[in-house]
C-alpha cells in the first residue's frame, strides 16, 4: 500500500547543530517526484538551502554520478558527505565517506559527524580538502574522528593534571600558626 521511510536518528539535530555554519544542500540521485515531498517532511523549518536530484547528476558508468563542481561554489569549501564514493568520482577530494546507514535505531553517526563538521568550521581551515584527504584513507572516518578526538582529550587532561600536580607541590599550604 505504498513505500514507508524512516529519518536517521539525529537528523533533526545534525541539521540544528549546523544550520548556522554550513549552506546545507542536499543533492541525491533520487527522482524529484521521490525526493522533493521526502525532504519536505525531514526538513519542515526549511533550514536545507538547495535540493538537487536526479537532474542535476550525470550518470557515468552504471551510477548517477553528482559533480560538485555544478554547484558553483568554491570547492576549497564544500564537503560532500556519502556513503558510496561513486557517487562522487568526479570530486572525491570533497568527499567525506560514512558508513550506510542500515535503519539502526542506534545510529549515532551523525552527532560524531556534527563535531567533525564543527570541527572545521571553528577552526578555519582554508582548504577542507586537506582536512579529507587525511580522513579519506579510513574505512570508517568518523570512527577515526572519534579515536583522535579522544586521544585529544586524553593528552590535554593528562597535561592538565601535571600542571595541577606541579602547582601543588610548589604552592602547598603549610600551616604556620601551630604552636611549636
Amino acid at each position: 500500500t505504498g513505500i514507508s521511510f524512516k529519518k536517521r536518528p539525529l537528523l533533526d539535530h545534525f541539521f540544528e547543530s549546523l544550520k548556522d555554519q554550513y549552506e546545507i544542500v542536499i543533492y541525491t540521485s533520487e527522482q524529484g517526484v521521490t525526493a522533493f515531498p521526502l525532504v519536505e517532511k525531514i526538513d519542515p523549518n526549511n533550514i536545507i538551502a538547495y535540493k538537487l536530484v536526479r537532474d542535476a547528476t550525470q550518470f557515468t558508468r552504471g551510477y548517477y554520478v553528482k559533480n560538485l563542481n555544478n554547484l558553483n561554489r568554491d570547492l576549497s569549501k564544500v564537503v560532500c558527505i556519502d556513503w558510496n564514493p561513486n557517487h562522487v568520482k568526479f570530486n572525491l577530494e570533497n568527499l567525506f565517506c560514512i558508513r550506510r546507514w542500515t535503519g539502526t535505531d542506534d545510529d549515532t553517526s551523525l552527532l560524531d559527524l556534527v563535531s567533525f563538521l564543527k570541527a572545521i568550521a571553528d577552526n578555519n581551515i582554508d582548504d577542507v580538502r586537506e582536512v579529507l584527504k587525511v580522513f579519506s584513507k579510513y574505512d570508517d572516518p568518523i570512527r577515526a574522528f572519534r579515536e583522535r578526538q579522544q586521544r585529544l582529550i586524553d593528552e590535554l587532561e593528562a597535561q592538565a593534571a601535571a600542571k595541577q600536580a606541579e602547582y601543588n607541590s610548589k604552592f602547598k599550604w603549610k600551616p604556620r600558626f601551630l604552636n611549636k
